[in-house]
């Protein structure tokens, strides 16, 4: 499988990075989430089930619920 463009207006949490072929949370990478698409992991499991289990975990719920305080 390949990662699919279109999961990024599905899921505006998500980044690729394009040079390194691997997705990622934003949200989770932003409040410290260590879970399965966290940067560091670089998930290449280009799956759209991959991206419904990770909106679902708790940890990613929790992170979406974290006011973004802009200074």
């Amino acid at each position: 499988m390949k990662f699919l463009p279109q999961w990024l207006k599905t899921y505006v949490w998500l980044k690729y990075d394009d040079d390194e072929n691997f997705m990622y949370c934003d949200v989770c990478i932003s409040f410290n989430r260590k879970n399965s698409l966290h940067q560091n992991k670089e998930c290449r499991n280009y799956q759209h089930t991959t991206l419904v289990r990770h909106a679902s975990l708790n940890d990613h719920q929790t992170a979406l619920q974290i006011p973004f305080v802009v200074l």
